[in-house]
């Protein structure tokens, strides 16, 4: 009994792994059938993870929050001292930038999307992905630090503003479109002249 409690909590991506598993185990027919499933075996999780926290002892330091919308999310952000997404999968990371913009520092995995928006100490901190020292590290370093604390929300806040506003998002778009479209043209060009060199060879 002492040895299960030891086991770590589960990351969001090893959470939706778990769900899945058990799902497949009874293979819902329907969609509706599968929803379903998917909330019973949530609240399960959710149930067993609040079991190992009260055989951790802290139930004090724990807070299962739930699903929460944009005013509850900004509202949990600023209560914080340091946002932490310790992902173990993670393709852009929409959240790191919703703390950024916060003004609250970071921690985050070295992984995915996660991995491109944080400079190490400069809007940021990583930590090795899977590693639970390396966060208590960053998170620490951060706690203790004021100075680097507020230069890292300062430019992290900066960062958001300039590089990920819808202005400049459609203009890396259009940019992108631009280049695309370009290099088809430019190949086009290349197979006709392809073509009409072939079509003087055969006539020489």
């Amino acid at each position: 009994e002492e040895e299960k409690h030891k086991k770590p909590l589960l990351s969001y991506e090893e959470v939706i792994e778990v769900i899945d598993e058990r799902i497949s185990r009874d293979e819902p027919a329907t969609a509706d059938e599968r929803i379903k499933r998917v909330e019973e075996v949530a609240e399960q999780m959710e149930e067993e993870l609040k079991n190992q926290v009260r055989a951790m002892g802290i139930e004090n330091k724990v807070c299962f929050a739930g699903y929460m919308k944009g005013k509850d999310v900004q509202r949990m952000y600023k209560a914080s001292d340091v946002a932490v997404f310790p992902s173990t999968y993670e393709p852009f990371g929409i959240v790191a930038l919703e703390a950024m913009l916060s003004e609250r520092p970071i921690v985050v995995s070295d992984i995915g999307g996660l991995n491109e928006i944080v400079d190490h100490k400069k809007n940021g901190m990583k930590a090795y992905c899977g590693n639970p020292n390396s966060i208590a590290d960053s998170i620490l370093e951060l706690l203790y630090d004021h100075k680097l604390c507020a230069d890292i929300t300062r430019v992290a806040k900066n960062k958001v503003r300039n590089e990920y506003n819808w202005s400049k998002i459609a203009q890396d778009t259009h940019y992108v479109y631009e280049r695309a479209i370009c290099q088809t043209e430019a190949e086009k060009q290349l197979k006709q002249m392809e073509q009409e060199r072939q079509n003087k060879a055969v006539k020489a």
